[in-house]
């Protein structure tokens, strides 16, 4: 999948730069129908391949970023009509994931407290590890979009 695109945006923006590129892809994808799905991209993939790619990559990103998942567990592959709602929804859970775990994010996030507190009067929790995954999701979907408008 793709890198992340450059600069830190901070958490809200990272997060809504998630969700305006899901937005966008799923307006894009929503009205497809059978052999929509079937058509090649420039990678050589179907278009169903494709999203089911990036389904899985949101479904890593969502785990790294704490989203809670049974140990193990793969993420079901789909049919493809319901690819868009599988997509939508992780994004989703990745977004909630930044929102509890930044400061100033929207949620006190698990740990934050104890965090900040242990960190000194000094320093700030620094959760860069959330702020990368929904950057490198949000590059991900808009790759993943423009691959369909070729």
């Amino acid at each position: 999948m793709p890198e992340p695109f450059p600069g830190s945006l901070g958490a809200p923006r990272s997060a809504t730069a998630l969700e305006r590129e899901v937005d966008l892809l799923d307006r894009r994808i929503r009205s497809w129908t059978g052999r929509s799905w079937t058509v090649p991209v420039r990678t050589g993939v179907t278009r169903a391949d494709l999203l089911a790619s990036l389904a899985r990559y949101l479904d890593e990103l969502g785990r790294g970023a704490g989203v809670p998942v049974p140990t193990g567990a793969p993420l079901p592959r789909v049919a493809d009509h319901a690819l868009a709602d599988q997509v939508v929804v992780l994004a989703g859970e990745l977004v909630a994931a930044v929102h509890d775990g930044v400061p100033g994010g929207g949620g006190a996030g698990p740990g934050a407290r104890e965090t900040a507190a242990s960190a000194g009067p000094r320093s700030r929790p620094r959760p860069p590890d959330l702020l990368t995954l929904a950057e490198r999701g949000a590059a991900a979907v808009r790759d993943t979009r423009l691959a369909f408008e070729r």
